[in-house]
């Protein structure tokens, strides 16, 4: 018997090295290695999820920096913006997602409490105050450090810091370029989720609390800031077929009818220039990102002379 728990032991002790060890390492090597400054130029942020990493190619509009990244719920932006924001005093406008499905009635339990937040763990845990540590479940911890995927990204990551030639900012975020057009796909789809139940009402998870908790949180982090937050909803495709609008509408006016709100959802974009239900390509990025320099050079939140912001390597900074 003796032998037998020795061998169990033995062999849970060499998984957690070769699966666990780079994992930590990761999450270490960005929280210590990446310089959060941005440059003196860049004075608005667009934070969010998929929506706006997609849909925002930070490239095409002057003076600005997207730091959206997929599946993040706000409780992950949170501790990340705090960050950026102490080290970036120029930042005077944040552009923060807000949609349909981000305070949907199932958000908590959509963004916190699945497999989601496996791969944003792995960034995001070293930034955590221990209030947003308790949240996130026990399990997700496990599976986090013992992903076999992860742990391939994790050392990839670890070979190209020891040689250099990363940059670490971008792995916490940025716009992401698609060339996929798959709408007629994505029709089917996003009608069979908008009808799924992700989880049963009486759960402790159910509804959108900490989603709206920590969206207020960010407000008020920007504010303190000393600067302008502006909620932002990007194109979608016919968004009252897919998401439960009134139930957004209803949030919306509840707890944040005193925020300025850009309300993009219905913006016209071609079908070629979508991804999916929810996502711009490519090309709607590029329409959309215009329509949004336009705008913020006309409200001057943008100077009208700025240049483009560059390529993402002179955006980028170790």
């Amino acid at each position: 018997m003796k032998k037998f728990l020795l061998q169990i032991s033995l062999f849970v002790f060499v998984f957690f090295i070769l699966f666990g060890v780079p994992n930590i390492l990761y999450s270490v090597i960005l929280r210590v290695r990446t310089n959060f400054k941005l440059q003196e130029n860049q004075t608005v942020l667009f934070i969010g999820d998929s929506y706006i990493e997609h849909g925002i190619n930070d490239n095409l509009i002057p003076c600005t920096f997207n730091f959206a990244r997929s599946a993040e719920p706000y409780l992950d932006i949170y501790p990340r913006l705090k960050v950026l924001l102490e080290a970036n005093p120029q930042i005077s406008t944040v552009f923060i997602g807000a949609t349909p499905l981000s305070l949907a009635v199932e958000s908590d339990h959509r963004r916190i409490f699945l497999s989601d937040m496996i791969y944003l763990l792995r960034t995001n845990i070293l930034f955590y105050s221990p209030e947003e540590l308790s949240i996130i479940p026990p399990k997700s911890y496990l599976q986090t450090i013992l992903n076999g995927r992860s742990t391939i990204k994790s050392i990839f990551l670890i070979v190209k810091t020891i040689a250099g030639k990363n940059v670490l900012l971008k792995n916490f975020g940025g716009f992401r370029e698609s060339d996929m057009q798959h709408l007629e796909k994505s029709l089917i789809s996003g009608k069979e989720e908008r009808n799924r139940i992700w989880v049963d009402i009486d759960s402790p998870h159910y509804g959108n609390k900490l989603q709206v908790k920590y969206l207020k949180k960010i407000l008020d982090l920007v504010q303190s800031h000393g600067a302008r937050a502006i909620l932002l909803s990007t194109p979608v495709y016919h968004e009252e077929e897919f998401f439960d609008v009134p139930y957004f509408e209803i949030t919306m006016k509840t707890e944040f009818s005193n925020v300025e709100f850009w309300n993009y959802a219905n913006f016209p974009v071609p079908d070629e220039c979508r991804q999916d239900v929810k996502h711009l390509n490519k090309w709607g990025a590029e329409i959309f990102s215009k329509e949004l320099a336009r705008r913020m050079r006309e409200e001057g939140i943008i100077p009208p002379d700025a240049p483009e912001t560059g390529s993402e390597g002179e955006r980028l900074q170790m």
